[in-house]
């Protein structure tokens, strides 16, 4: 059986989580770029509450938070993109 951490870690519904994924080190991989930028957590931005360490803002993100929403069965998100196909 599969924990939920495994199928967070492995189909991350969520730009914010897989990010940080790609800065973990395994053997043979080389590191990916996170693409997160440094945010002032004292002045949090309009939209999304993490749109400005996004690395795939749009417009959207923004202009509104996005509403918490099933990814996966079991998992939900807040975010405008779908990474789980």
């Amino acid at each position: 059986m599969t924990s939920a951490a495994e199928v967070v870690t492995e189909r991350p519904g969520h730009p914010y989580t897989a990010a940080p994924l790609a800065a973990v080190p395994e053997p043979g991989r080389p590191l990916g770029d996170t693409g997160l930028l440094p945010i002032d957590p004292r002045s949090p931005p309009s939209g999304g509450r993490f749109r400005t360490r996004c690395p795939l803002p749009d417009a959207r993100c923004s202009a509104e938070a996005p509403a918490r929403r099933e990814v996966a069965p079991g998992r939900t998100a807040a975010c405008h993109r779908r990474l789980i196909s």
